[in-house]
């Protein structure tokens, strides 16, 4: 999943990526999650990923255990 989204060039790719992480979040282990996804940012070129992403970072960002991390970045 990390490679298809920061190697790929190819939009349904890394929208597959995404989808993934969305569809697994409630199941995945929230930290390694939280360390795969957060340097995702920087590999986002267009409004569909960037939406996307922004709302699996909103779901970490509700969570107390993760919240204070993003506010320091």
């Amino acid at each position: 999943m990390d490679l298809a989204f920061t190697k790929s060039n190819i939009f349904e790719v890394k929208n597959a990526a995404l989808l993934l992480a969305e569809y697994n979040f409630k199941k995945a282990d929230k930290k390694k999650l939280y360390k795969t996804m957060l340097p995702w940012v920087n590999h986002v070129d267009n409004w569909g990923h960037s939406d996307t992403l922004s709302k699996l970072y909103t779901r970490f960002l509700e969570m107390e255990e993760f919240s204070e991390a993003f506010w320091r970045l």
